[in-house]
């Protein structure tokens, strides 16, 4: 199986490892990203994502063939400080077609 767990990674994957994806044929059957912002529209550079930075990662990631339809795609490393209680995560991520982790959370891929 082939996952991508990806936190702290800021909002946008370099194009060495886009390219590394796909000149590797590399499909992910599973992706976590982070969402330490949630709601808050996060700079390049700061280390961190929120929902907006994790649209425009899964959107890179369909257009290099990286995810399909069958990838489990998950949010998670959500701040505290956002209080961001679960049904209002998944409200903000079930249309999106994201998955919401909470602690305890298994998964089979």
């Amino acid at each position: 199986k082939t996952v991508l767990y990806a936190n702290d990674t800021g909002a946008v994957f370099v194009d060495d490892a886009e390219e590394y994806l796909k000149k590797n044929n590399i499909v992910f059957d599973m992706i976590s990203l982070d969402c330490t912002y949630v709601e808050f529209v996060v700079s390049d550079g700061n280390g961190h994502m929120g929902i907006e930075n994790n649209k425009s990662a899964v959107k890179r990631l369909k257009e290099i063939g990286a995810i399909t339809e069958k990838t489990q795609i998950f949010i998670n490393h959500f701040s505290h400080f956002n209080e961001p209680f679960q049904d209002f995560l998944e409200d903000l991520a079930k249309p999106l077609g994201f998955d919401v982790a909470y602690d305890g959370l298994e998964i089979e891929i």
